[in-house]
């Protein structure tokens, strides 16, 4: 089967564009990742290694804080600055020591291509054979009477079979390396010049994920079932 590409239409390219170029422009700076106005938010002190992330990150941090294997990752997410985490967990055994819970983040987004990007960039690190197995960003409900897209990011359980330990050090992986920051690589479709950028991003990126069913998730006036797990 052969489907043809859509005709390219100008001006949603250049929204495109413009869609990579928030995260490729996005300053870092001297800014607050977790709340505003935080007094350790000094470059040289607001970091996914500070000790408040689980407390500062949580709308309920006495009852609910964070836990401290998944706060760095949620912390990095964040300060993409185009992804908002919403409940996170560091992934747990049974008292047995068997396998129970995955670890994983949720969180929302606003744009489709800023999910690829993630996407992309979470299969580049395990082609570099940097994560024990591929992780993958799934479309997903924070509530079920929740209108309200949201999306996991979490290790693809059905090709692969790591342990806990395993996945738990891929949660430092991708947040040390940032796969996150480096997932900030501009996107061959548009052409994207990043030269003043070029000490913290990759060259060219693809925008082609690979497309599988899960749950519903809304675009435009279309409704499509998928799973961005990265590009062929």
């Amino acid at each position: 089967m052969r489907i043809e590409r859509l005709p390219s239409d100008t001006d949603e390219q250049s929204a495109l564009c413009e869609q990579c170029s928030e995260v490729l422009e996005f300053d870092y700076g001297d800014r607050s990742v977790c709340i505003p106005d935080c007094p350790k938010a000094a470059a040289t002190a607001c970091s996914r290694n500070c000790p408040d992330i689980p407390h500062f990150l949580s709308s309920d941090p006495e009852r609910h804080p964070l836990e401290k294997r998944i706060a760095p990752l949620a912390f990095e997410l964040k300060r993409l600055g185009v992804f908002q985490p919403c409940w996170s967990c560091e992934g747990h055994n049974h008292r047995d020591g068997t396998y129970w819970k995955p670890p994983r983040i949720w969180f929302y987004s606003h744009s489709v291509v800023h999910l690829r990007m993630l996407a992309d960039g979470l299969k580049e690190l395990h082609l570099k054979n940097r994560l024990s197995g591929p992780w993958q960003v799934v479309a997903t409900h924070t509530e079920e009477d929740s209108i309200d897209t949201a999306f996991s990011l979490e290790p693809d359980l059905t090709q692969s079979d790591t342990t806990l330990a395993a996945q738990q050090d891929d949660i430092d992986t991708i947040a040390a390396i940032s796969a996150i920051s480096s997932i900030a690589k501009p996107a061959n479709f548009c052409g994207y010049s990043t030269k003043t950028a070029s000490e913290r991003i990759s060259p060219a990126y693809n925008l082609a994920p690979t497309i599988s069913h899960r749950r519903p998730f809304t675009f435009g006036d279309t409704v499509i079932n998928l799973v961005f797990s990265g590009a062929n």
